[in-house]
């Protein structure tokens, strides 16, 4: 038991399952360790404590560390990208997740949007505009979007201007921040 959490395999048991493929996995993970930890008071403060972790971990599992383009770009930025392309992500119309999971160009293009915004790169608009008009497909799998947002976005940009033009983007979506205010001390 980690997290106060048991192992996955002690939960298969439980239900008699004795194959693992990745729907098993996503529901063990969503139904008997997040909604579970959801439904207690305790259980909340425990998973909050280690939600980062845990997604850490899933982020590892999906195989997404890999060589960046640009010494700007960090595995750490990919990982906020990641949770900002999954939470952004399509759904059934019940609400399920879409397996693979896939993002609407036009979502895409917000984001992309906000972060030309947040670094002062207006002179970019335009590739975005381009990027809406290009490819007939309009959903986007997670590498095309982090290949695009690398390759037209990064270049000349510091890893502190990077993290800057992230966090704002990732405060709003993931933590629903909608504003933050700066204080001055005098």
């Amino acid at each position: 038991m980690r997290f106060n959490i048991n192992k996955a395999e002690e939960l298969l048991i439980q239900d008699g399952v004795t194959t693992m493929d990745f729907h098993t996995f996503y529901d063990i993970v969503q139904k008997k360790i997040i909604d579970e930890e959801k439904r207690t008071a305790n259980g909340m403060v425990t998973f909050s404590a280690c939600a980062n972790e845990v997604i850490k971990t899933c982020f590892k599992l999906c195989d997404f560390e890999r060589t960046h383009k640009s010494p700007s770009f960090t595995s750490e930025h990919c990982l906020l990208l990641w949770r900002l392309f999954n939470f952004l992500s399509e759904t059934e119309e019940n609400g399920d997740t879409i397996f693979p999971m896939q993002l609407d160009k036009n979502e895409a293009s917000m984001i992309f949007k906000e972060f030309i915004e947040v670094t002062g790169q207006r002179n970019k608009e335009n590739m975005v505009v381009e990027f809406l008009k290009d490819n007939e497909n309009n959903l986007l799998t997670f590498n095309d979007f982090l290949n695009f947002f690398e390759k037209e976005f990064i270049l000349g940009l510091s890893v502190k201007d990077v993290s800057q033009g992230l966090k704002p983007i990732f405060d709003r979506y993931i933590l629903n921040v909608m504003e933050k205010g700066n204080y001055i001390e005098s």
